[in-house]
């Protein structure tokens, strides 16, 4: 009897094991390239570290994104450089316990990263919300950056007490938990001006964390990232930026700016304001390219940086 009991047990305690809930670590499909993770402020940051060269360039994603969307770019760049790219906090494999989500403590995540990985200067490539931490970056730790890159960058764009409030309230943590498979599909296709097949594993990734464990702290991350953008501004920060800077639009970026709020812009328009204001920048638009032009248009956003890092 007491051994039919144990067996029992047993069982029960198999099955509960079974379905104890993966977190967004063990759900995500495996990244392109092996990854490490280093404590930074009591947050696991997950990166990769690939290639080698006289230069360092360091990707930052933007928002309800990850490392991965850079593995176009890292397979061409690292033949001739060291790449490097993180899950910022709050996103894809690292930790989702940090309290604060802007572009200020983004940049002291790059920073942290940089220290441990003993780089005195690296090359700063930034996409959209990764674009505003790396503006914030550029201009708060001047002389770590060699050169930076803005590809489709928040924070240029900027937006009124009252529409910043909108904006917040239409993407709170219960609206992003919300968010049904269809309107993911919506979504992802608005981050481009065709959308690429090879885009379907992302698209999947983010429909199948909603059952991970941390996938709620994963939305109040989101929300609390998008109120950073608005709260943490970095238009200002623009004229102190002394590297040399490369801005990158893709001429059919749906995103930026926001159609709804600034009709009168283009997204033209937000390249020449950002290159207007920061002293040393030139602009490129790659055509027929939406918001996520490293994704879309990684060849042409790899020859605009190798030619721009060879100036």
């Amino acid at each position: 009897m007491k051994k039919l009991v144990m067996v029992i047990c047993m069982i029960c305690a198999l099955g509960a094991y079974a379905q104890e809930p993966k977190n967004m670590d063990q759900i995500l499909k495996p990244y392109s390239y092996p990854t490490q993770f280093l404590e930074i402020d009591s947050v696991s940051v997950c990166y990769t570290d690939v290639g080698k060269g006289k230069s360092t360039l360091v990707f930052v994603h933007g928002l309800s994104s990850n490392l991965e969307t850079w593995k176009f770019n890292i397979e061409s760049l690292s033949k001739t450089y060291r790449c490097i790219a993180l899950d910022l906090p709050g996103f894809g494999r690292s930790g989702k316990n940090a309290t604060v989500y802007n572009a200020t403590s983004f940049s002291k995540t790059i920073l942290g990263l940089m220290d441990h990985l003993q780089l005195e200067k690296a090359v700063l490539v930034g996409h959209s919300m990764g674009g505003q931490a790396s503006i914030k970056f550029a201009a708060s730790y001047p002389d770590r950056v060699e050169k930076l890159v803005l590809v489709a960058p928040a924070g240029v764009e900027t937006f009124s007490a009252q529409e910043g409030t909108l904006i917040k309230t239409m993407m709170s943590a219960a609206v992003v938990k919300a968010t049904s498979n269809e309107q993911i599909d919506q979504n992802y296709k608005a981050n481009f001006y065709e959308m690429p097949e090879n885009a379907s594993d992302m698209v999947t990734d983010r429909k199948n964390i909603t059952k991970a464990s941390d996938f709620e702290a994963h939305t109040i991350a989101i929300a609390k990232s998008i109120s950073g953008m608005i709260e943490d501004p970095v238009f200002l920060d623009l004229p102190k930026i002394v590297a040399a800077t490369l801005v990158v639009f893709g001429e059919k970026d749906y995103l930026i700016p926001n159609r709804f709020l600034h009709p009168q812009l283009s997204t033209k328009k937000v390249g020449e304001l950002a290159v207007e204001k920061i002293p040393n920048a030139i602009l490129q638009m790659i055509p027929a390219a939406g918001h996520s032009i490293q994704f879309e248009k990684p060849e042409a956003l790899n020859n605009a940086i190798a030619a721009f890092l060879k100036e």
